[in-house]
């Protein structure tokens, strides 16, 4: 069954088929042949399955699924002795080799995100058995095939947490900035630091560290919008700050364009005339800010 949650970025597949194409040629003398890489819920039904948790900077699990002949083969070679059935020997072994697999793709991982700890590998065995994953934790099927026989990987990784969204809210009205605020909610956790004037807003974005999206009021007491937006464009890297003007003054057109043609900034400013709806002002918020990405 094809899962609909959001796929893992296919690059977090790749530290995982090179830790098992490594583990099996320097402990096993063999070779594997990774298969097609696809979105599934569960492994089709083996005799065996080793699961090894993440937790810290990925949250999550790696299970390796296959049947008992396969796992026998493996830890027959893996250990320099015969085995023809399931024990003891064959289900350390098996975990070993998951525990081995799962260390080197955790180190290739940890580069990308926060430090992650991993568990110390869980067998499950018998006919047909399940291996329930996170709920809404996307989902991916690594399927191999080797001398030894075939195996799958099964990867339940939730997605790295996003960082908040930084936004400056500029606007001398405070119901206006709590209307704003509430409205940005759609856009996930967002971060917003709220200015009551034109000067304060200038000084804010002079400041240390940089604003995801300004949302910017024109007629502000102390310094006008405009100059604010202006001051902003000529700042090294403010050309590529998203920047949606929420403004009254019917002349927000030109002013916007008047700014633009001074310092730049075309495809990162937006404007919007009140009164609007929060879905008017989310509609615009997304715009701006794929113009960036794009």
């Amino acid at each position: 069954m094809t899962s609909t949650k959001a796929p893992i970025a296919p690059e977090v597949a790749g530290p995982f088929v090179r830790a098992v194409e490594e583990t099996f040629e320097k402990m096993l003398g063999c070779a594997v042949s990774a298969g097609r890489v696809s979105e599934r819920e569960t492994p089709a039904p083996r005799d065996l399955s080793v699961v090894v948790g993440f937790t810290g900077g990925r949250r999550g699990a790696v299970v390796l699924s296959l049947s008992e002949r396969t796992a026998c083969r493996l830890v027959s070679r893996f250990a320099g002795e015969q085995l023809e059935e399931l024990n003891t020997t064959v289900y350390d072994g098996v975990g070993e080799l998951l525990n081995i697999i799962a260390g080197r793709a955790k180190a290739a991982l940890s580069r990308e995100a926060a430090a992650i700890d991993m568990s110390l590998p869980t067998i499950v065995f018998g006919r047909e058995h399940e291996v329930h994953r996170l709920k809404d934790a996307p989902t991916l099927l690594l399927p191999f095939a080797s001398e030894l026989g075939d195996f799958e990987l099964v990867l339940i990784l939730e997605r790295p947490a996003e960082p908040p969204l930084r936004v400056l809210v500029a606007d001398d009205s405070r119901v206006m900035r709590k209307l704003v605020r509430a409205a940005l909610r759609d856009l996930g956790t967002v971060d917003a630091v709220e200015v009551e004037n034109g000067a304060r807003a200038r000084e804010a974005l002079a400041a240390p560290g940089r604003f995801d999206l300004v949302l910017l009021d024109l007629h502000m007491p102390e310094v006008h919008g405009r100059d604010v937006l202006l001051d902003l464009r000529r700042r090294p890297g403010g050309e590529r700050v998203p920047v949606v003007v929420v403004t009254s003054d019917p002349d927000v057109e030109r002013i916007v364009d008047e700014v633009v043609q001074l310092a730049g900034g075309r495809d990162v400013t937006r404007w919007l005339a009140k009164p609007f709806t929060p879905q008017d002002l989310i509609q615009v918020v997304r715009a701006v800010r794929g113009a960036v990405r794009t």
